[in-house]
């Protein structure tokens, strides 16, 4: 006679902590770190999950396996390896950059941004309660037929890193690429105090198109008239807990950072002798090892196919 009841009552508590598990725990609508440049209230405040009209016939948010995770974290601190090692395109040497790591309330606002449909930036604020001003970029690819997640993941970070043509020494102070191509998502790629990621994947089907959208979120964005990353003529110089075992120019995962600041060994001041340095950097000549760069891009980009994508 108390079996009914029981299995009623675990039912019911079972429900509720998968509710309390879905639901966010920060109340976005008394976030107090928004920044002042935002018209709009909290991407997260009563927002309900709803899609946008431009979404099109029954999107549905893509799951984010451990492995296309791990493939997006692998990739993003490769070339942050490899920039901060002064292995790229002329770009100074890294004195601090963190590795990153996954951070599920960022891939959290990332589901209601990709949910918008949109490639232009939001006027909502996006801050979580630890970061208040992270770095946002999307882009989408459409097709016609079946298409593999990860495949398409790979050519759309491909698409954002490859940006990295476009970049000089300059442009880790003003955000501007000397040919007037665009490079920012590569830039907020590479913003050294960044030690936090989360993405969301979405696809829909418009216009007899499918469409899959990549939204990622990163906890630093690039900021005015400050070096994106701290350089040095040796990598790690300013790591204060080392360096990171697998990627030898990041600093460990343990590495502290508030509110996205440089370290307090580094002078953040944009100074006369930072612009010659700048200058040097330059006009140095590229070493040998950036031979070994292209290759890399080809490895990442194995088993790609052609569609058409579209980034912001």
């Amino acid at each position: 006679m108390w079996s009914c009841p029981c299995v009623a009552v675990g039912l019911l508590l079972i429900f509720s902590l998968n509710l309390v598990f879905l639901l966010p725990e920060t109340n976005y609508c008394h976030l107090k770190n928004c920044p002042v440049d935002k018209k709009l209230p909290h991407i997260g405040c009563n927002n309900s999950g709803n899609w946008s009209p431009k979404c099109g016939k029954e999107p549905t948010i893509v799951s984010i396996p451990q492995h296309i995770r791990n493939f997006i974290l692998n990739y993003h601190n490769t070339f942050r390896d490899m920039v901060a090692g002064g292995q790229l395109h002329k770009l100074p040497i890294a004195a601090r950059m963190l590795k990153l790591n996954w951070d599920h309330d960022l891939a959290f606002l990332a589901t209601l941004l990709v949910k918008r449909c949109d490639i232009q930036p939001t006027d909502h604020c996006i801050s979580t309660e630890e970061f208040s001003s992270p770095g946002y970029h999307t882009v989408y690819n459409k097709f016609k037929g079946t298409q593999d997640t990860s495949r398409i993941v790979r050519s759309q970070l491909n698409a954002w890193y490859d940006q990295y043509k476009h970049v000089s020494a300059y442009s880790l102070i003003n955000g501007l690429s000397p040919d007037k191509k665009e490079v920012g998502h590569f830039l907020r790629m590479m913003v050294g105090p960044s030690n936090r990621l989360g993405c969301a994947i979405a696809r829909i089907e418009k216009d007899g198109w499918t469409h899959q959208w990549l939204t990622c979120l990163y906890s630093c964005s690039p900021k005015k008239n400050s070096f994106l990353y701290e350089y040095s003529g040796k990598s790690g110089t300013y790591c204060t807990t080392g360096i990171n075992g697998k990627f030898q120019h990041l600093c460990d995962d343990t590495e502290p950072v508030t509110d996205c600041m440089h370290s307090d060994l580094f002078k953040t001041t944009i100074s006369n002798d930072t612009a010659s340095f700048i200058r040097d950097m330059m006009n140095r000549k590229i070493k040998p090892r950036f031979f070994f760069l292209l290759f890399l891009p080809a490895w990442f980009a194995v088993n790609s196919f052609k569609h058409k994508k579209i980034y912001h």
